[in-house]
């Protein structure tokens, strides 16, 4: 629930409401979580299929303290800070309905290669061709699995799949993904690991985008659990490096099916159709 309010804009009194209002027609479920953290909330197929995902398989009851809901929580936590800074993106479960189109071939100890999808991808501009790629981490995992990862996504850039790869890790892991990229040959351009996958103020993204082709953001961390952002120690060099180095120039892809302007328009207009909310009126001018 917490993510829903952040990545809408929306009160939390106001989100309750609509959650009920999904949950009385059979379009979601919900259960309370940790104290403290929310309630959990999933759609049902009834859900999916009113807004256009029938194809995706509704979701169980998920289990309050499994790893998998804990990191279901976590990718909801990184998806709401990218719908608040007002990007196009897609889920992991989204993107596993076309596999060969979103996921890199990691190589296994088989000697062959397995299919690995991105928690999240995003496209920073509404008029980038390329996506940027976000996998979301906790904790500590092995140094070997996460240079065979590494090596896949350098590979997806170089083929103009991603334009960048973005990992969302504890400050305890981001040093060492550090080290391993730069043994993997990823530029900074190419490769950023922060705590906070988008900074919260917006106006000073579009600058940024054109110093660096569209393939950085500035670095934020979320300090105090204020969710108020700011920025990190090394945000400030971490930009400059990138700025000062021109990425490699990658092959363009074609543009997403559909519009992402015409996407945004859609989508509100259905979530105002669902909720009931009126179309807003023109503000008048005050007179001189």
């Amino acid at each position: 629930m917490p993510a829903i309010v952040r990545g809408l804009g929306l009160a939390e009194r106001v989100v309750r409401r609509h959650v009920a209002k999904l949950e009385a027609v059979g379009w979601c479920e919900r259960m309370p979580a940790i104290r403290g953290d929310g309630s959990l909330v999933w759609m049902t197929a009834s859900g999916l299929a009113g807004i256009g995902l029938g194809q995706l398989p509704a979701v169980r009851a998920p289990g309050r303290f499994s790893p998998l809901t804990q990191d279901s929580v976590r990718m909801a936590r990184v998806a709401a800070d990218i719908e608040h800074a007002g990007y196009r993106w897609r889920a992991r479960r989204e993107l596993a309905l076309e596999p060969r189109r979103w996921a890199a071939q990691v190589a296994n100890e088989r000697g062959g290669y397995s299919p690995r999808l991105p928690d999240l991808v995003f496209w920073p501009r509404l008029d980038e061709t390329m996506p940027v790629a976000v996998v979301v981490v906790w904790g500590l995992t092995s140094a070997r699995r996460e240079r065979a990862a590494l090596d896949a996504w350098r590979a997806s850039i170089a083929v103009g799949q991603y334009a960048q790869v973005r990992y969302v890790a504890a400050a305890a892991s981001a040093s060492r993904l550090q080290r391993v990229a730069r043994d993997a040959g990823l530029s900074p351009a190419h490769f950023i690991v922060t705590e906070c996958v988008v900074a919260d103020e917006s106006a000073a993204v579009p600058e940024v985008f054109e110093r660096t082709a569209g393939l950085a953001l500035p670095v934020a961390q979320v300090v105090g659990g204020s969710g108020a952002p700011s920025p990190r120690p090394d945000a400030r060099l971490a930009e400059r490096a990138v700025a000062a180095q021109a990425p490699t120039p990658l092959p363009e892809r074609p543009a997403p099916p559909l519009n992402a302007g015409e996407e945004a328009a859609e989508r509100e207009r259905r979530y105002r159709e669902i909720f009931g909310i009126p179309e807003p009126k023109a503000r008048r001018r005050w007179r001189s």
